[in-house]
């Protein structure tokens, strides 16, 4: 995609003019550059148009120094002098026409190395749920009697599926769940761990302090949750990693 589309994309999408579209995508990319580190970035960079090949990447030694989600949002107004609100959403438009012009998985690859709030920029082919929507599925699915108890079933359950996957996938399905809920598959690491349903339910028993019975229930609800919330492609790949004693949990 030349860069003129990329800018007439952007401002289609964030209903500004082309004028402040072009601010908001070079904004955007300036302070991408300044928050990912340099090789996911430089591999990204090496996919656009030579107008955006200037931008510096950031060195590996700054990565570290990392702003939040905010202070990114804030360094983009910063540049576009743009109001935060505008800013964010300009941002998206710009990360979702970026996603039409280079690899999804290079994209994808540059926001895994980011703090989990960043995924919000990135799009998806449906609608993330909203925290309270997907705590309220987990307490639907469950019959569980306070979303606090749906929360701590999630946090826990998704920790223990977070041991039991490889990072990538990991990474993946948090691309699809609220910024809230997919800290908690952070723990996922490349070599996922061997381990079937009877480990998977003490685990989740033993750190909910509950029984056996308690803490099946608690994993098929927020599996549950997990399935209805990913496309069927990454549910898919999700449970390949799987052994079926435990996919079955979310059936």
């Amino acid at each position: 995609m030349q860069y003129k589309d990329i800018v007439a994309k952007t401002a289609q999408r964030a209903n500004i003019p082309e004028k402040r579209a072009d601010v908001m995508v070079k904004a955007t990319i300036q302070a991408l550059s300044e928050q990912a580190p340099g090789k996911q970035f430089r591999d990204l960079v090496e996919q656009l148009p030579k107008e955006l090949k200037h931008t510096p990447a950031a060195a590996e030694s700054e990565v570290a120094a990392q702003r939040s989600f905010a202070g990114f949002t804030a360094r983009i107004r910063e540049l576009s002098d743009m109001d935060g609100l505008g800013a964010q959403a300009a941002a998206r438009a710009v990360v979702t026409t970026l996603a039409e012009t280079v690899s999804h998985e290079q994209l994808q690859d540059v926001f895994a190395q980011l703090p989990p709030a960043f995924a919000d920029l990135l799009p998806t082919a449906e609608p993330r749920p909203s925290a309270d929507e997907f705590l309220g599925r987990v307490q639907r699915a469950g019959g569980l009697d306070s979303m606090d108890e749906a929360e701590r079933a999630t946090e826990v359950t998704l920790g223990v599926l977070a041991d039991r996957i490889t990072a990538g996938q990991a990474q993946d399905i948090a691309l699809h769940l609220p910024a809230e809920i997919r800290t908690h598959l952070a723990g996922a690491t490349e070599q996922a761990a061997s381990f079937g349903r009877e480990t998977f339910i003490d685990r989740i028993a033993s750190l909910e302090q509950t029984d056996h019975i308690t803490a099946e229930r608690h994993a098929r609800a927020v599996l549950t949750a997990v399935r209805e919330a990913l496309p069927q492609r990454e549910f898919s790949d999700t449970v390949a990693q799987l052994p079926s004693d435990i996919t079955r949990l979310a059936r």
